[in-house]
This record gives C-alpha cells, structure tokens and sequence, in this order.
C-alpha cells in the first residue's frame, strides 16, 4: 500500500503542532493519546506516501529543537482501505458536479493530475540510513569484496561466463557508489569523504589480490575472451555505466530490486577491476592501461549519472542553509565528474582511432 504510519512523541505542544497541520497534507486519519506523566503524547498520522516529506519537513520546521521523535512505520494492510475510500469520495464529489453542470476548477483539476503522476519516494531520512548502512567498511564489506574478486579472477581466466556473474552477483560495490552520490546531494562531506574511503578500499581490494593472482597463476592472458573484452575501449562501455548508475537511484528511490541494480554496477566495475589486476600481474600492461581506463570511464559515469537522477528526483536537505552548501556541492560534483567523463571520453576516442589507423598499416 501507498501508505505510511508516522507516530510523533513529544510534549503537548507537539500534539497540537501535528494535528493542527496533518490535514493540509492530506492526512487520512489522526489520533493523539492522552499526556502521561512525563507529559508526553503520542500522536498517530496515517498519511500517503506522495506528501509524506512535506509532512515531515513541516513537523521538524515547527518542532525545533526539542525532546520529541518522530516513527516512521511501512503499512501493509488497512481496513477498512482510506486511499479507496478518498477515491470514491473524490469520484463522488466529482460526479456530483458534473450532473450540477459545476465545472472542476483548475486548481482542482491541476491537483488531481499532480496527484496521478506523482512518484512514489521513500523519505530522505529513510534513503539516508540505507545509504549509511550500506557504504560501511566493515568485515562484512571486506569478505564480500575479496570473495567477489577471486570470484571474478576465475572466471575471466577460465573464461567462464556464469562464474564471473556469480562475482558480479556478490560484489557489494552499489552501496558506496550510492552513498558519493547521495551525499553530494545533500550537501553531507561526511558521508562523501566514508563512501570514497569505502570504494576505493573495495577496489584497491581487488586490484592488489588480482594482481597476486595474475603473478602466481600460469595461463594465457591473450586467450581469454572475456578478460580481453574488458581491454576493449568503446563507447558502449560508457552508456553501460550511466545506466547503471540511473538505475542504482532510481532502486533506493523508488523500491526496484536492488539485488538486480547491484549486479548492473558490479558488471561496470568488478570484472574490468579484475582485469586490471589480473594483466598487471601477467605482464601485459598495455592490456592493463585499457582496463584502466575503461574502469575510471565506469566510476566516473556510474557517479555522474546517479548525482543527475537525484538532482532530477529533489532530493535536497530540509533546511535553507543546508540547501545552499547542497547546491554548491551538486554544482562542483556534477561538473568534475562531467568534465572527467568527457576527458576520459577523447581519450577513448583517440585510442579507437589510433587502433583503426595501426590495424590499416598492417
């Protein structure tokens, strides 16, 4: 169900702030508990999901600072059903005007449009602890990144397909990439300095162990068509990334699978990180350049097109202060990492040519 439960505590005051405006947004129902005594009131708002931010911005702007807290909680079920019930009394009332020869004014008919296509967003303060919570430099983080890589480093060399999607498949490398994005979003340096600290941990994982691997395991490199389809510099790879990277956001914002997005931005950077390993451990460094590219070609396009999704999503802090150092930071973000891309884009470009003209001679 498109429905949210949010539960405030807090003194009296709270109460009546909550109940006073819960009906401009839309609020289904609100019901607030007698003070016990510590004075505190627990007061319940079932409210949909479409105006549910605005609602909580609001709450926090009236609150301040204070002894108070607000609970968000996810409804499965409700009975009897308050978005049916609005439906047929919208539906009712429309009618009703309609047989009156009462046209809809615009401002209605304006908001009941707005209301059809508007999307459905978790709260920023949800996004943000999933966010957290998945960009941590933990055991967990460590093991899976060192699994995925060996993962990886089997199949490109036994040019096994299903084992390098196995790696792909366990390879926790969405929730920092996520964490850049979003804390450039709001603006939190905090948050970009961790989740920079944990991705380049999870690839420099990889890159040394695969590097081992490439020194200790005897085989040829130049047989390997899937490791060598990483050393291929196209701009395909870079319309890869950026999808990638628009549907990372558009599963933390929206609820799709982020089981399945993950593996799209594990296919844009671990097994081109194994690559990169894998020939400089064997030797072949002009195939490990390659690599190296198109790795920093995946990064760079991945975080640029998640940082632009947001931008487009509103994503932005609730306070006016922290909004302007957010669009600072948007700004800076969004032009460094467009003008790696495009720098990153000619060199492809160049090289192909490059390619071409040698391939010619011969």
């Amino acid at each position: 169900m498109t429905l949210r439960l949010i539960e405030i505590i807090g003194d009296g005051a709270c109460a009546t702030h909550a109940r006073a405006i819960a009906p401009r947004y839309g609020a289904h129902s609100v019901y607030s508990s007698p003070q016990n005594e510590d004075g505190k009131q627990r007061t319940t708002v079932l409210i949909g999901l479409e105006r549910q931010q605005e609602f909580l911005d609001a709450l926090q702007d009236a609150f301040g600072k204070g002894d108070w807290r607000i609970v968000l909680t996810a409804v499965e079920a409700a009975i009897p059903d308050p978005e049916k019930e609005q439906r047929e009394q919208e539906k009712a009332e429309r009618e009703e005007k309609e047989a009156l020869g009462i046209p809809l004014n615009a401002k209605e008919e304006e908001a009941r449009k707005a209301k059809k296509t508007k999307a459905v967003m978790a709260t920023r303060e949800e996004l943000y602890n999933e966010v957290v919570r998945n960009a941590k430099l933990d055991r967990n983080f460590v093991v899976l990144v060192l699994l995925s890589a060996v993962v990886a480093a089997i199949g490109l060399a036994s040019d096994n397909v299903a084992v390098i999607i196995g790696a792909m498949v366990i390879a926790p490398l969405l929730g920092p990439n996520l964490a850049m994005a979003f804390g450039s979003a709001l603006g939190d340096l905090n948050l970009m300095f961790k989740a920079a600290i944990t991705n380049a941990a999870g690839l420099g994982m990889t890159l040394v162990l695969t590097v081992i691997i490439g020194l200790i395991w005897d085989f040829d490199v130049l047989a390997c068509d899937e490791l060598l389809s990483r050393t291929e510099l196209n701009l395909a790879a870079i319309a890869l990334a950026l999808a990638s990277g628009a549907a990372a956001v558009l599963s933390l914002t929206t609820g799709l699978s982020s089981t399945l997005v993950g593996v799209m931005v594990a296919v844009a950077l671990m097994p081109p990180a194994a690559t990169v390993g894998i020939t400089l451990g064997a030797g072949k460094f002009d195939l490990a350049m390659n690599a190296s590219i198109l790795l920093a070609v995946n990064i760079v396009a991945i975080n640029l097109a998640a940082q632009l999704v947001l931008l487009l999503k509103g994503i932005r802090p609730r306070t006016w202060l922290e909004r302007k150092t957010a669009t600072q930071s948007v700004k800076i973000t969004i032009l460094g990492w467009g003008l790696m891309l495009a720098i990153l884009t000619a060199i492809i470009i160049v090289l192909e040519d490059f390619a071409k003209i040698a391939e010619n001679l011969q």
